[in-house]
């Protein structure tokens, strides 16, 4: 069995692996005729490009509208109680929101994630 390639670029029509997340972006790759990503694999606190895989257990707790080279970025953590996460987020299994701030996630609006 090959250990995992971090970090590895794939060009925009590959599959990503599970466990993998994309957290850069360059739109004038020659190799790849256009698009291509970094792809990395994921650990708690990672910075990810919009569109990048939410991995289970992780939620996005952070918003840069202009990072990842201007396609936007989120910022994933594990879940776990008292974490302020953005909109868009599945709520995971043993958890629900709690107080809503509208200033959250970069002004997007924020929930607490709350242990049932």
């Amino acid at each position: 069995m090959q250990p995992a390639q971090d970090p590895l670029w794939i060009c925009a029509s590959s599959p990503i692996p599970a466990g993998y997340v994309l957290t850069d972006h360059n739109p004038s790759s020659s190799p790849c005729l256009g698009d291509a990503w970094l792809m990395r694999l994921v650990t708690d606190g990672i910075w990810t490009c919009a569109g990048s895989p939410i991995p289970a257990g992780y939620v996005m707790t952070g918003h840069y509208r202009t990072g990842c080279r201007g396609i936007g970025s989120w910022f994933q953590q594990v879940a776990a109680p008292g974490l302020s996460i953005c909109p868009g987020n599945a709520v995971p299994a043993g958890y629900h929101l709690g107080t809503y701030n509208s200033a959250g996630c970069a002004g997007l609006g924020s929930w607490v994630l709350l242990r049932n």
